[in-house]
This record gives C-alpha cells, sequence and structure tokens, in this order.
C-alpha cells in the first residue's frame, strides 16, 4: 500500500496555495484591528513626559548625580542602559520611570500618577545643587581646597553599603497615625511650628539631636521656602539629628503667616519631616504623596475640620 496516495499529494498542493492566498488578508485584517492583542485588555495609566532645561549640560549633569542620589536614598533602584546613552531608569515596588539627559535638558518618562514625585525629586535635586554652590562661594582660596582634600579620609565601612535598596511599599498609612497628628497647632510662625511638630517626635526615639534637626529643617527652608500654597507648608530635611524617617501633621484652622513678610503664606497644615543623610527612607514619596492628596480641595477641608487627630489620620490615610 503506498503511503503517499493521490489524495494526499492534492492536500501537499492545496495547502501552500490557500496558504498564500487567505493568509495575506487575514493577517492585514487582524493588523488593522486597533484593539490591543490581549485577552484581557488593560487601562493606559497615560504616559507622560515632564522636562526640565537647566541651560547648561554641567549644571544638568550634576543635578542628574543629585537625583540619583535622592531616589536611591529613598530606596530605588537605579540602572543605566549604557555607558554614554544618557538615560537612567528608576524602579521600586510597582513605581518605574526613565531620565534621559539630552544635554541641557532633563527628560523624565514616567506614569501621570508619578508626576508628583519627580517634580519634587526635581526640585530637592535643585535645592541640593544651590546648597553645594553656596558652600563652595565659601571656599576662599583654592589652597582651601587643596587642604580639605588632604585631610579627607575614607569611610572604613563604605558609605554605599548604606544605600541598600529598601523593600517595603510605601503606604501613608504605614506612616501616618493619630499619634503623630496635632490638631490645634499653638505655634504663630515658621519657628515656632518646627519646634512644636519636633517636640511631638522627640517623644520617641527617632531623633538622637533635636537642636540639630531644628537647625537643619530652617536651613532647608531658608533656600527655598517650603510654603505649597493652599495654606500647605512641608519644611523638611536630611539631617544627622534623626536615626529613622519621622513625620509629624500641624493642624491650624486660623492658620499663621508662614513666611515672615509673606502675608499670603498662611499655613493651616504643617507637614514636617526629617531623615537621615545616609539612610534610605520613603522621605520624597511621602512628601510627594501627601502633596498629591492635600491637593485635592475636600480632603483638605476635611482634614481642617477634623475634631481628632484619630479622625484627620483616617482622612489622610484613606486618601
Amino acid at each position: 500500500v503506498p503511503i503517499f496516495d493521490s489524495r494526499l499529494f492534492g492536500i501537499a498542493v492545496i495547502m501552500p496555495l490557500v496558504t498564500a492566498l487567505i493568509a495575506p488578508p487575514l493577517l492585514g485584517a487582524a493588523l488593522r484591528i486597533k484593539r490591543k492583542g490581549v485577552r484581557h485588555e488593560r487601562r493606559d495609566h497615560g504616559i507622560v513626559t515632564t522636562s526640565f532645561d537647566f541651560r547648561s549640560p554641567t549644571v544638568a549633569e550634576f543635578a542628574v548625580g543629585e537625583i540619583v542620589e535622592l531616589l536611591q536614598h529613598d530606596g530605588f533602584a537605579c540602572s543605566t542602559i549604557a555607558r554614554g546613552v544618557g538615560i537612567v531608569h528608576f524602579r521600586k515596588d510597582a513605581t518605574a520611570f526613565a531620565l534621559e539627559n539630552k544635554g541641557t535638558e532633563l527628560v523624565f518618562t514616567s506614569a501621570e500618577a508619578d508626576v508628583p514625585l519627580i517634580r519634587t525629586s526635581l526640585y530637592e535635586s535643585v535645592v541640593e545643587l544651590h546648597r553645594g554652590l553656596s558652600e563652595l562661594r565659601q571656599l576662599a582660596a583654592p589652597d582651601a581646597v587643596a587642604a580639605k582634600m588632604t585631610t579627607s579620609g575614607v569611610d572604613p565601612e563604605g558609605a554605599a553599603a548604606k544605600k541598600d535598596v529598601a523593600k517595603a511599599e510605601f503606604k501613608l498609612s504605614g506612616v501616618v497615625t493619630a499619634e503623630n497628628i496635632v490638631v490645634g497647632l499653638k505655634a504663630q510662625d515658621k519657628a515656632g511650628a518646627v519646634r512644636e511638630l519636633l517636640a511631638v517626635i522627640g517623644r520617641t526615639t527617632k531623633l538622637t539631636d533635636p537642636a540639630k534637626c531644628f537647625s537643619d529643617v530652617m536651613e532647608r527652608d531658608a533656600i527655598v521656602s517650603t510654603y505649597q500654597g493652599g495654606g500647605i507648608a512641608m519644611p523638611h530635611a536630611r539631617t544627622d539629628g534623626a536615626n529613622t524617617f519621622a513625620t509629624v501633621i500641624g493642624i491650624s484652622p486660623e492658620g499663621f503667616e508662614y513666611d515672615e513678610g509673606e502675608p499670603g503664606h498662611v499655613a493651616n497644615i504643617v507637614i514636617l519631616s526629617v531623615c537621615p543623610k545616609d539612610e534610605p527612607g520613603p522621605y520624597l514619596q511621602f512628601i510627594s504623596r501627601m502633596a498629591r492628596v492635600l491637593s485635592d480641595d475636600a480632603k483638605r477641608g476635611a482634614i481642617l475640620a477634623a475634631r481628632s487627630a484619630k479622625e484627620a489620620a483616617g482622612i489622610i490615610a484613606g486618601a
């Protein structure tokens, strides 16, 4: 009995013809379908770009270094695509975005929900650059720089070892509780508010030097005010006076003049946060997340109307 009879031969001839005649139109029709080629279509979270022009390639390069360091402190993993490409990827839990250095301009590509975090990182990097330039101006002569270089030691334990990526997912509910909210803030100026709120943190073991925390927070605010508008102020600093990330929120329904000589800067909600200089923590994520929550007029009004710290904590942590 022949293995390959006339019927099989006919099928073998027809199949290539069918494939050649029918497959291209079917493939073309499939490619014209505008839906995504997945069984369960996922929602588009909106990829956006955020850019800032530093007008100088040197300054932009310094800014990239500051941004990378700030985000690493916040627990983000940072990786470059290839040497010389100028693209850095950042990732922590479900948050991921990219930074591209285009000479004088830095361009971030991210989900729209991550834009507040990116703006906070960019803003804080500019503040740190300003601080660094101010310190450089204080060096009166090149000899002072040389002396500093020859006397500087090397950290035997390696500072880089302290920058391990934090694994825990950041949630406001894990940070904001009734214990770190002050309803009825008594202070009538910025310095008084910072002292009053630091005293609340001082009841815990999170501060090693409250005076150092106070001076660092005030120094940071002297560079650029942390008044955000809408009655919100967010004084903060990385400091050697704290041994872990700590925050406290003060609520003043009557409000007070936050920046002396600026009548329009009336603070009703003051969010103070401090974080160790050399340890990772949710510093930037907390600031950007709180800014996003308080940008909602309804939530801000509910917080101001809260009758107890527990009620205010529930509004913030549940946002």
